[in-house]
């Protein structure tokens, strides 16, 4: 008899750290070794990016944003590649919700203009009918390279994509 009294405590006991575990929202992945950062997928995400890799990339950004779901970064590297993708809307999306986390981060002020510069170019076949759409997006991208500049004077990303711009 006392033993159902007591599997009755462990089983309530049960449910509710469990119950707790998914009343708090996402939490941040435990890592798996030294390597396993935000910051480190971040990069291997870039550089995946630069190589063409689209799905590998969105891959590391998801991954630090599991390891963090506060890093701002992780958001704007997936903003980029759905920018790559062609997805604008979500890419402008995913990149104004890094900034919502850090309006402060430089990756990702460079990132918005790169993604603005982006959809400049995909304008560019038909400047007649887009040419005022073309003009915004080309000062907003602008804008957005001095806002980072800004915060870091001696990025050279940001130097290198305003003057792409």
């Amino acid at each position: 008899m006392r033993s159902k009294p007591l599997q009755m405590l462990v089983l309530l006991c049960a449910v509710i750290l469990m119950a707790g575990q998914w009343a708090c929202g996402s939490k941040a992945l435990k890592k798996e070794s030294v390597l396993d950062t935000p910051d480190n997928h971040f990069s291997i995400g870039m550089r995946r990016l630069d190589s063409g890799n689209i799905a590998e990339a969105k891959q590391e950004f998801m991954r630090a944003k599991q390891l963090d779901p506060k890093y701002p970064e992780a958001d704007a590297g997936l903003g980029l590649a759905y920018a790559y993708e062609g997805n604008f809307d979500q890419a402008m999306k995913a990149v104004d919700d890094a900034l919502g986390k850090n309006d402060k981060s430089v990756e990702s002020r460079i990132i918005k203009g790169r993604i603005l510069s982006m959809r400049v170019a995909s304008l560019q076949g038909d400047e007649g009918k887009n040419q005022d759409k073309i003009a915004d997006l080309t000062k907003d991208a602008v804008n957005e390279f001095d806002r980072a500049l800004k915060l870091n004077p001696n990025s050279d990303k940001a130097h290198f994509y305003k003057a792409e711009a």
